[in-house]
């Protein structure tokens, strides 16, 4: 586990053995709820940044701070 050459075939292997077997259709709602809850989350916290940094946030007047 230590080779980058063995991480990358074994990485290799799996996507193939993912695509020959129509598993992305598993794996894609997963993702697909993973990338929405990362996008939120990084929109609070940039929001909550901003907010406190006392900058113009106008895409997020939500999270006002007093």
């Amino acid at each position: 586990m230590k080779s980058y050459l063995f991480n990358s075939g074994l990485s290799v292997a799996i996507m193939l053995y993912l695509a020959w077997n129509n598993g992305w259709k598993i794996i894609w709602p997963i993702f697909g709820s993973a990338n929405q809850l990362l996008a939120a989350l990084s929109l609070i916290v940039v929001s909550i940044w901003l907010a406190n940094k006392s900058r113009k946030y106008w895409f997020a007047r939500l999270f006002q701070l007093s």
